[in-house]
């Protein structure tokens, strides 16, 4: 595939752009209209982009959010393309991928999770770098004070993804309480 297919679906958050290479979806963006989103994804990945709102694998991506959106979901089972970000990066997503729906962990518990412990600065980084967040559920990480932390400039939306699955914050995430206890 020498393109990318984007389309876009109206949520809660506002409307959703998603795209997927040959390999799976690599961009997911709100709060753009259609032109900034095919100038984003053309400059981020130096391809062209077309709209294909009937792409089967965009459509079932589109339905995976919808019922997400509507509690019906928990895990998401698209094809994604990581074609963003360093290898600490990419191990960082991973962990993150496994914090299950309704849960939060730390920066810091994600660090570990990738290998390096000592940073949970480059996790929030790696957060905000993210291509595909909701995929990848970013949201569901937060600062090891039990503070919800970034998202972007967008803290809006990830106060409102974890109250739709249900997740409590605003105390230490149960994980980084138990490593801190002295055996």
């Amino acid at each position: 595939m020498t393109s990318l297919v984007y389309s876009s679906a109206p949520t809660p958050i506002g409307t959703i752009y998603l795209a997927r290479s040959e390999f799976g979806i690599c961009r997911v963006a709100y709060d753009l209209s259609d032109d900034a989103f095919e100038i984003d994804v053309r400059s981020r990945f130096h391809l062209e982009v077309r709209h294909c709102p009937d792409d089967p694998i965009l459509v079932d991506a589109e339905l995976q959010l919808e019922r997400y959106f509507l509690r019906a979901l928990h895990a998401f089972d698209v094809p994604l393309d990581f074609r963003e970000g360093t290898a600490f990066m990419r191990r960082a997503w991973s962990a993150q991928s496994m914090i299950p729906y309704g849960q939060v962990r730390s920066y810091k518990w994600v660090a570990e999770k990738a290998g390096k412990p000592r940073a949970a600065r480059a996790v929030g980084q790696a957060n905000r770098r993210c291509a595909i967040s909701i995929f990848v559920p970013c949201h569901r990480v937060i600062s090891s004070d039990g503070s919800i932390g970034g998202y972007g400039s967008r803290a809006d939306v990830k106060e409102f993804l974890l109250r739709l699955e249900g997740a409590q914050w605003g105390k230490k995430p149960v994980e980084d309480v138990a490593a801190s206890w002295d055996y």
